[in-house]
């Protein structure tokens, strides 16, 4: 069994796991803080060794969970339940997938549905001498790409593994079951609890990345709308607050705090969705997302295997390989939140809803939002 406090501070936490990733993050944080230059130049230069590999790595990596998943879909085993044979779901269709879209999305696609296709529209390698229109296409497409199939593809791998063992081999719900095949009884040994260290800080700074983004946009929307500066103080009475609703809705528990807060998620975006479907440039919104769709769907092979092997300059290294480490960051948190969610369905059930159904949603909202950008663009 996993080493679990039974009481004091740690109490429900494996203390070797809890103190060792504390005193990681409280280094890592001293160091942001007041050697932000030194420790920027120091990410900058692991991150200029690792780009080479990474440019081919990741692209094979994240191609081969994509088809991995939809062969568990539709293959012999579709029918294999997360969970006991005649276990039913334990929440309703309509709150697993809203949950599924605040868990995998969230702030993020906030930022990036309207950034992302303009800073595409501007520059990408795939496009240089061509018109606007054809910019705008190729923009759009590339959005669905990083925020599609194969960013969900490694979100339902590891929710799947932790799901298939947690829920049919009775092992506990965290990262280091997924190592069992392998390590079989050691996982309950050192080799377990650093593995699920290493977890907790993809969770950390993949949280991080999300949060500072979107909290700058925040900061950005309240000085649009109410004249407010932009200012470290503000951006950090942003970060509390969220924290204190993340924190209220995770005590409450899933089936109160977390699914309520989800389905309000999910009713709020659909009516800023439609708002602007029925306010803005709707022909436009919807016919460019229909085009955009088909040239996503089109080119999907060749995009998945795309490494920039003949072209010069970063956008490999600042787009593909950036979105596929921060979701590869996000997935043991992520991965675990929808494994906790989704016991009772069967694998074709839970490929298809984990994949399929957030990536449409995903290409409505960056369709109304992305294309709403590059309209008034």
């Amino acid at each position: 069994m996993i080493n679990q406090a039974l009481s004091g501070p740690f109490k429900g936490m494996n203390p070797r796991v809890t103190i060792v990733a504390t005193v990681t993050m409280v280094f890592a944080l001293i160091a942001g803080v007041f050697y932000t230059e030194r420790s920027a130049a120091g990410i900058g230069t692991v991150r200029a060794a690792l780009d080479p590999l990474l440019s081919w790595y990741y692209p094979l990596l994240v191609a081969f969970l994509l088809f991995f998943m939809f062969w568990l879909g539709v293959g012999r085993y579709k029918n294999v339940r997360l969970g006991h044979d005649r276990e039913l779901p334990e929440f309703t269709f309509f709150s697993w997938i809203s949950m599924l879209f605040a868990a995998g999305t969230g702030i993020g696609i906030i930022f990036w549905a309207v950034a992302q296709p303009i800073l595409q529209f501007q520059s990408n390698p795939f496009n240089v001498d061509s018109t606007a229109a054809e910019r705008a296409t190729m923009a759009m497409r590339l959005s669905f790409f990083h925020w599609g199939l194969h960013a969900w593809a490694i979100f339902s791998f590891v929710a799947m593994v932790l799901a298939y063992f947690a829920y049919r081999k009775d092992l506990p719900l965290t990262i280091r079951s997924a190592l069992y095949p392998f390590l079989g009884e050691r996982i309950y040994g050192p080799i377990g609890d650093i593995v699920d260290t290493l977890a907790v800080f993809g969770t950390v700074f993949g949280i991080a990345t999300t949060l500072g983004l979107g909290v700058q946009q925040m900061n950005a929307g309240l000085g649009f709308v109410f004249g407010l500066p932009s200012s470290v103080e503000l951006q950090l009475a942003i970060v509390g607050g969220l924290m204190f609703i993340a924190t209220v809705s995770v005590v409450s528990g899933v089936h109160r705090g977390v699914r309520i807060l989800s389905v309000s998620n999910f009713w709020i975006s659909l009516g800023v969705a439609l708002f602007i479907l029925f306010f803005g440039p709707t022909q436009y919104l919807i016919s460019s997302t229909i085009q955009a769709t088909g040239e996503y769907l089109q080119n999907l092979l060749s995009m998945a295997f795309y490494t920039h092997a003949n072209n010069n300059g970063d956008w490999q290294s600042e787009w593909t390989i950036f979105f596929w480490g921060w979701t590869l960051a996000w997935s043991p948190f992520v991965g675990m939140f929808i494994a906790r969610i989704s016991r009772g369905r069967t694998l074709r059930e839970f490929v298809m809803g984990v994949l399929l159904v957030p990536t449409l949603i995903s290409i409505v909202w960056i369709g109304l939002l992305g294309g709403t950008a590059l309209h008034q663009e």
